[in-house]
């Protein structure tokens, strides 16, 4: 069975009531997880996802290790960003998204 897999990671400044960094990851266009700069672990979003973080917790902290990390590379680039166009203060938005086309499941029967 084919999947799609796609990542969302936006970065901002300035946006009140909205944390500075916030990951999305997608399968087949249904979130399965989420993080942001206001929370300390990873969260999954489906009862799947839930099961497997519950079955494997280095797998919930390897997503949480990254989660971290690219917050801290999004801050990075941001501040970059905002020195390069001299831009002291307002709002300043980064997105990536990661997206890749398909993938396989294997799932024992």
């Amino acid at each position: 069975m084919t999947h799609s897999l796609k990542y969302l990671l936006t970065a901002s400044s300035g946006v009140t009531n909205f944390p500075e960094f916030v990951a999305v990851g997608m399968v087949d266009e249904v979130q399965m997880g989420y993080c942001d700069g206001n929370i300390t672990t990873a969260e999954p979003r489906q009862d799947w996802m839930r099961k497997l973080f519950k079955e494997d917790p280095e797998l919930q902290q390897l997503y949480t290790d990254r989660c971290t990390n690219y917050r801290h590379e999004f801050r990075t680039h941001t501040e970059s960003f905002m020195q390069d166009f001299n831009q002291i203060e307002g709002t300043v938005s980064l997105c990536l998204c990661m997206n890749i086309k398909c993938f396989t499941f294997f799932s024992p029967l």
